[in-house]
This record gives structure tokens, sequence and C-alpha cells, in this order.
């Protein structure tokens, strides 16, 4: 992880990943996080979250904004393959996470703005 920041390369996802996480609601630096938390599952993003967390970059509210959106969908890689292959839809499972977690967060972005 301290490598991709040393060469660069958070840079340069955050930069490919940040219309989609715009479109999420979340901060563009989470792209890492995100992408740890949907490939490989939540234990290893948990342990990266709180490396962010220690090193500052990000916020407590970017965290928050993060749990909420790993806490519906996380580890879409793993799930949607055991999914599919015991007769689920893909895209299907994909589609209603993602459409869930983005009206959930940016509910918490706007009830924060409000308050």
């Amino acid at each position: 992880q301290r490598s991709l920041y040393e060469f660069g390369i958070m840079e340069i996802l955050s930069k490919i990943l940040g219309p989609l996480m715009h479109f999420f609601g979340l901060p563009e630096k989470a792209s890492f996080l995100w992408v740890v938390t949907n490939v490989i599952g939540i234990s290893y993003g948990a342990a990266a979250i709180m490396d962010e967390m220690d090193r500052g970059t990000l916020s407590k509210d970017e965290i928050d904004l993060i749990n909420t959106h790993i806490g519906i969908s996380h580890s879409n890689f793993e799930d949607l393959l055991l999914f599919t292959a015991l007769g689920g839809w893909w895209w299907a499972m994909l589609l209603s996470r993602w459409v869930l977690v983005t009206l959930l967060v940016w509910g918490v972005r706007l009830y924060r703005s409000l308050t």
C-alpha cells in the first residue's frame, strides 16, 4: 500500500475512479479503499482504512462515508462469483447493491448538510 503511494499509483487510481467515486458520494481519494474492500474483502479493507486514518489521508467524515458504503457493498467480486455459481444473476445483485448504497451514502451526505 505504501509502495503504491510512493510510485504515484494511488493518484492515478484516484483519477481513473474519480467519476465513479463521485457518483457513489465518496471522496476521490477513497478509490484504493473502495477497490480493496470490493475485490479482496472487508478484513483487509478495514486494515487499509485504519492505515489511511492513522496517516491522516482521510477525514473522519470521509471515513464514515466509506464505512457506510462498504457496510452494504463489499466483497463484490467474491460474493458475486459465489452466488452466480449457485444460479444468481450477477448483474442484478451488483446493480441492486450499488443502487442501495448510492442512495444511502447520498442520504447521509444530505442529512449532514441539513444538520
